[in-house]
């Protein structure tokens, strides 16, 4: 096994850079203070070119201060004053080393280089770059301006805050000052407690992204020492449009200030505003109860139980409507009993559930709802009473016995109480009993189909559930799981020895036209000698699709192995090759969606999509590193224009230039819904925004290192985090390849990474390297075994043994051997992305 040397991913132009030192700052100690005197704010370049730049705005600062301190043009509240910062310490100044001769390259190609290394989280070459880039005698006024912005932003991004904190200032003296750099001033004045500063640096930032206020002013408030002031700034924030949950953020904050200084109608105005805009019944239960709360606070008692009555009426769900409960039942005020008995329910307080409901049964016995017997039953099963749980459904099915919908529920449900809590062969009797006294049901095909899967994946039973899948596919062969049942019978019966049987199911699965004819096909081409396969390779050649089965018969069809490799022929697309891909899809969409001849179709965005003010929030937050803000609100258009084909490929193309890659690919996707085609059948363009390979100056360098193919890496990248690199999973996965902290640390060991700590798996170049070396490491484990490679770097190297164990290293054995459902639908997504990408990207 080849160790990856953490020298390899810096280009030829790092290995000379890395020798300049980062010289220690003049004054370390020192305040974090704003320029002393910073011109007036004008717009500045950004790194991606489609971006609109910040828009100019006028004497925002008044040059004649020496604090620097707001002019009254900036837009402030009355009540919040602007800070002038102290100035009596002597800024520090910008380390000068001696530096080694840069790459013969125009400067703003040398900017660009250095941009492209903060964007893979290789800030100490991007400094370096951008260190000596300052020193050129021959370096234009806007490029100096841009370079000291970059400087400030690497310097961040390393924790350089004296370094950072010169060159935004030297920025903002420049000729082409940029007002974000106001804002990274003011987060790196608060971080270091000189809060005076960060408020003035803030107020700045606002003169020139007012539209920033909801994101901005709360920032102020932290900073913030007077309560008068922070609540006037949380105020403020509510003045500017945002996301919902950024709003609701602002509320609460400013309600719990309220509640605690007693101004409780103002507390109350700002819980009903979040309940209104709450999207959940967890969220509007908690606001309901807190009103209540509050009323409780102010003296006005009654208003308190009547709101807590209505979070128990409208809200059971929420936790907090179990509080108000508690309240309710303690000043012994008189609650309806079956919401009493629901509320109980969901806060998993069972014994007072069942004591509401079996009450509320005895008081209303004729008239009571039918699902108190189905709370009840699920209430008994969870203190563990099963014959009582068993006694309540059985009391449910009495209250219409000859009601379809009443029976069919009774029998699942009772199925599923057997099955979680008593015996699975029980649950198949149960089900058994529903089949031959209602034979003609409507939920007749469910209960045979769910005998087949309980007797298959719960009991393991594989003869009886081999059988009943038959069994299944034979008296109800209209049903949607037909096919799949006569699929999972011939893969039983051929794990049984039974090739006949298997042959024959699967020729009666391959007859129809689905997904799991398919994969019927996949084993019959794969099990059977070339003559009889070879009608199932001519009906795979023609399939039409996209999904795993598909492509899987296919590629068996043509002899491919599994994962075919790269072609000698690989080759991403030229420049001229993307304008011409450009002009084509603007025809594609013209012609597809029967657009008139005049329509105006682009690649650029709309005025009105433009000026959307999500999209230009979203993008001010994206430039100023507030990633998940950005996100947020950039989803938002995404989806909201998800319907129309042409503004998602503006979208696309814009997320991919802005670097939220998620969100382009998603756009891509949209397209392709939307217009009902695949990948195979759209122009390359928009396969490509789909199935991008972004970050291959790292990955392709990578995979010719380790000798794997690299489309398997873009495949596996576009599965863990479509191409995100702030990406957290659940499970605390991080990054591109959703590197665990846990295998992280291994990773740094094994290569011996200089400094590493956790959060370096945030830097593309890092996680990329950790990620190469994890996928080579198990596509060594596992002899070439791709897929039970990817199960290994899914789901551990001893489950992906164990299944090989079974399976062997028949790839399509192994695919239905893992009993993990989010591990065998993840390699059957690399492989799918892995075909797009041959299709794209392969000469193919």
């Amino acid at each position: 096994m080849k160790l990856l040397a953490p020298s390899f991913f810096f280009l030829s132009l790092t290995l000379v850079l890395m020798g300049c030192a980062t010289a220690e700052p003049t004054n370390p100690s020192l305040a974090l203070l704003p320029s002393a005197t910073p011109p007036p704010l004008r717009a500045t370049p950004t790194l991606a070119a489609a971006l609109q730049p910040v828009a100019t705005v006028p004497a925002a600062v008044d040059s004649g201060s020496p604090t620097g301190q707001p002019s009254p043009n900036a837009t402030l509240p009355a009540d919040i004053a602007p800070v002038a910062p102290p100035a009596t310490a002597i800024p520090p100044q910008l380390p000068s080393p001696t530096p080694p001769p840069l790459p013969d390259l125009p400067p703003a190609d040398l900017l660009t280089l250095a941009q492209s290394r903060w964007h893979v989280g290789d800030t100490a070459t991007a400094e370096a770059i951008l260190r000596q880039l300052l020193q050129l005698p021959t370096l234009g006024t806007a490029e100096r301006a841009e370079a000291l912005y970059w400087l400030g932003r690497t310097a961040v991004e390393s924790n350089d805050e004296a370094t950072a904190v010169q060159a935004f200032r030297d920025q903002i003296a420049s000729a082409a000052p940029n007002p974000n750099s106001h804002f990274f001033l003011g987060q790196l004045n608060a971080a270091a407690g000189n809060c005076p500063t960060a408020v003035a640096e803030y107020q700045l930032f606002l003169a020139a992204a007012p539209d920033l206020g909801a994101y901005i002013w709360p920032r102020i408030a932290a900073c913030t020492a007077e309560r008068a002031q922070i609540i006037a700034a949380y105020q403020q924030a509510l003045t500017s449009e945002a996301h919902y949950l950024v709003s609701i953020a602002t509320r609460r904050q400013l309600a719990s200030f309220y509640r605690e200084d007693g101004a409780y109608e103002a507390a109350i105005a700002q819980y009903a505003a979040i309940r209104t805009a709450a999207q959940t019944p967890q969220t509007k239960g908690e606001m309901t109860y807190l009103i209540g709360s509050t009323y409780i606070l102010s003296g006005s008692i009654a208003a308190g139980y009547a709101t807590y009555q209505q979070g128990v009426n409208e809200y059971p769900e929420a936790y907090e409507s179990y509080l108000g409960l508690i309240a309710l039942v303690e000043a012994e005020q008189p609650v309806e009993l079956y919401q009493r008995g629901l509320t109980n329910f969901y806060a998993q307080s069972y014994p007072p559930a069942i004591a509401a409901f079996t009450t509320y049964l005895e008081q209303t016995p004729t008239a009571a709802n039918p699902e108190v017997y189905l709370f009840l039953a699920w209430s008994h099963e969870a203190v563990k009473e099963f014959p009582a749980a068993l006694a309540q459904l059985d009391a449910y099915l009495a209250t219409a016995p000859d009601d379809p919908e009443v029976i069919g529920r009774y029998y699942e449900e009772k199925a599923a109480l057997e099955t979680r809590s008593i015996s699975v062969s029980q649950a198949i009797a149960t089900l058994d009993a529903f089949l031959s006294q209602y034979p003609t049901h409507p939920r007749a095909s469910w209960a045979s189909w769910r005998t087949a899967v309980l007797a298959d994946r719960f009991m393991g039973d594989e003869p009886l559930a081999a059988a009943r899948y038959l069994a299944h596919a034979t008296s109800y062969p209209q049903d949607e799981n037909a096919a799949e049942a006569q699929f999972r019978a011939g893969l039983l019966t051929w794990g049984l020895g039974d090739a006949d049987s298997a042959t024959a199911a699967w020729q009666q699965a391959a007859a129809q036209p689905t997904e799991w004819g398919r994969a019927a096909q996949v084993w019959l081409i794969d099990t059977l000698p070339a003559d009889q396969a070879a009608v199932y390779v001519a009906t795979a050649a023609q399939a039409q699709g996209a999904s795993y089965y598909t492509l899987r018969a296919r590629d068996l069809g043509a002899g491919l192995p599994p994962f075919v490799a790269l072609p000698a022929n690989f080759a991403l697309p030229t420049a001229a090759q993307k304008t011409a891909d450009e002009l084509e899809v603007e025809q594609w969409i013209r012609t597809h969606f029967g657009l008139p001849p005049e329509a105006v179709v682009q690649s650029q965005l709309v005025d009105g999509l433009a000026a959307d003010p999500r999209l230009v929030r979203g993008t001010k937050l994206w430039e100023i590193g507030l990633y998940d803000e950005a996100k947020r609100e950039l989803e938002a258009v995404r989806t909201a224009y998800a319907d129309n084909a042409q503004l998602s490929y503006q979208l696309a193309l814009y997320f991919r230039d802005l670097g939220l890659y998620r969100s382009s690919i998603l756009a891509a996707v949209a397209v392709l819904t939307r217009a009902g085609v695949t990948v195979y059948d759209a122009p390359p363009l928009i396969g490509r925004l789909a199935y991008p390979t972004y970050y291959q100056e790292l990955l392709l360098p990578l995979a010719e290192q380790y000798g794997y193919d690299p489309l398997l890496h873009f495949a596996l990248l576009r599965q863990e985090s479509l191409f995100e690199g702030f990406a957290t999973s659940s499970a605390l996965a991080q990054g591109l390849g959703q590197v665990i902290p846990a295998t992280g640390e291994y990773i740094a060991q094994k290569l011996a990474w200089p400094n590493y700590v956790n959060e370096d798996l945030y830097r593309p170049y890092i996680n990329l390297a950790f990620a190469a070396f994890y996928l080579d490491e198990q596509l060594g484990l596992f002899e070439g075994n791709t897929a039970a490679a990817l199960a290994a770097y899914n789901a551990g190297p001893g489950n992906a043994a164990e299944w090989r164990t079974q399976a062997g290293n028949n790839h399509d054995f192994y695919v239905e051997t893992v009993n993990f459902s989010e591990t065998r639908l993840y390699i059957r997504n690399i492989y799918t992305w892995h075909a797009a990408y041959r299709f794209l990207y392969g000469g193919e």
